[in-house]
C-alpha cells in the first residue's frame, strides 16, 4: 500500500520546507497545505481499506533492514539535537532525559538490528484498528500541527529577543 508509505514520508516534506522558509507567511501556508494533503491522504486510505478489507503486504528484507538503520540513525541524532539543545538552555531536567532516550534508543537499535541475511519479510497487517490509529494520528497531528503555527511565531519572536539580549 503505497499511501502508507507516502504518510510515512511526506510529512518531512512540508518539515523542511517550514525550516528553510524565512517568512510566517510561508511557514503558515507550508504547515497549512502540508497538514490538508496529510488529512486528505489518511481519509483516502481509510475509505480504500473500508472498502477491501483487512489485508496483508511485504517488505524486502533488505529495504526492511536499510529502513530498520535509517529509523535508528535518524532516532539517535534527534537525540543529539535534544541534548545540544538542553546543554545550550542549561536544562537539567531535559539532558537527563535526553540521555535515557540516547540510552534506550541505542539499545534498542543493538537488539533489533540483526545481520542483513537473518533479516526476513515479515509480513505487515492493516486491519481495523491499524486504520483507527492512522487515522488519529494523521487528522490529530495534522491539526496539532495548524494549532502549533501560533506557537512557532511566539517561539520565534522570543528566541530573537533573547539573542538581541545577548548581543
Amino acid at each position: 500500500m503505497t499511501l502508507l508509505y507516502f504518510l510515512t514520508l511526506f510529512p518531512l516534506v512540508p518539515a523542511l520546507g517550514m525550516l528553510l522558509a524565512r517568512g510566517d507567511r510561508a511557514r503558515d501556508a507550508l504547515g497549512l497545505v502540508g497538514s490538508g494533503i496529510i488529512m486528505a491522504v489518511t481519509v483516502v486510505v481509510a475509505v480504500m481499506f473500508f472498502g477491501t478489507g483487512p489485508q496483508s503486504f511485504e517488505v524486502a528484507p533488505g529495504t526492511s533492514h536499510v529502513l530498520s538503520i535509517i529509523s535508528s540513525v535518524i532516532d539517535v541524532i534527534l537525540c543529539a539535537v535534544i541534548l545540544y539543545n538542553a546543554r545550550k538552555y542549561k536544562s537539567t531536567l531535559t539532558t537527563v532525559l535526553g540521555v535515557v532516550q540516547l540510552v534506550g534508543s541505542l539499545t534498542f537499535a543493538a537488539m533489533t538490528l540483526p545481520a542483513t541475511e537473518a533479516v526476513t519479510a515479515t509480513p505487515l497487517y492493516l486491519d481495523y484498528m491499524s486504520v483507527i490509529m492512522v487515522l488519529a494520528v494523521g487528522i490529530v497531528g495534522s491539526l496539532i500541527c495548524v494549532y502549533a503555527l501560533g506557537y512557532m511565531k511566539d517561539f520565534q519572536a522570543h528566541d530573537e529577543h533573547e539573542a538581541a539580549l545577548r548581543g
